[in-house]
């Protein structure tokens, strides 16, 4: 007999399948193209990044820049129900209720990741993530609280190369691999004077 988490593992993979042969992408994969990043930005990254490695004392990787619409509502399904899914129009098939919930943004319009210049991709974020002295992403000695007070809107890196962490006021950041740039309105859901 096999193990519920087996059980999880197989169904994950079916899923994968049907939806790469559904929409010709694996949704589980994070989109690292920088060409799909507003200019700007990418400009900001590659100026922060030699700065924010030496800070940290290590290499940061840049897990992921733009974000379909699809990519948006899939990671929406983490720790949701069909049923919520469903009552925003969002695939129920990609809920995920045993996740950890990654994100509050359900449609890639609400998310700076989904950003798009004339109908081109321009995400006005990045999802990035230091790698600790085991060189490998989301292990225990990755420098999470350094990194996220260097980049939040008092940091001083964040200051010098208008990329920050996305956080309410007054509120910590909670998610620590998210930066985008200082132009971008969460309110309005779009970029304000680039």
């Amino acid at each position: 007999s096999s193990t519920p988490s087996a059980e999880r593992s197989i169904g994950m993979r079916r899923w994968r399948l049907k939806t790469y042969r559904r929409t010709g992408m694996d949704l589980s994969q994070p989109d690292r193209d920088m060409g799909k990043v507003h200019p700007v930005v990418r400009q900001r990254w590659f100026a922060l990044l030699p700065d924010l490695e030496q800070m940290l004392g290590c290499h940061v990787l840049m897990n992921e820049g733009y974000r379909s619409d699809e990519r948006q509502g899939w990671l929406y399904g983490a720790g949701r129900t069909r049923d919520v899914l469903d009552k925003l129009g969002v695939n129920p098939d990609w809920a995920r209720p045993t996740e950890l919930r990654v994100t509050n943004a359900w449609t890639a319009r609400l998310s700076a990741h989904g950003w798009m210049v004339n109908g081109v991709p321009a995400s006005a974020a990045l999802d990035v993530v230091p790698l600790g002295a085991d060189g490998k992403p989301w292990t225990t000695d990755d420098p999470w609280g350094k990194f996220v007070m260097l980049t939040t809107d008092t940091g001083i890196l964040a200051a010098k190369h208008g990329l920050v962490h996305f956080h309410a006021a007054g509120k910590m950041v909670w998610d620590r691999p998210h930066i985008q740039a200082v132009e971008w309105s969460d309110a309005r859901h779009q970029l304000e004077g680039l």
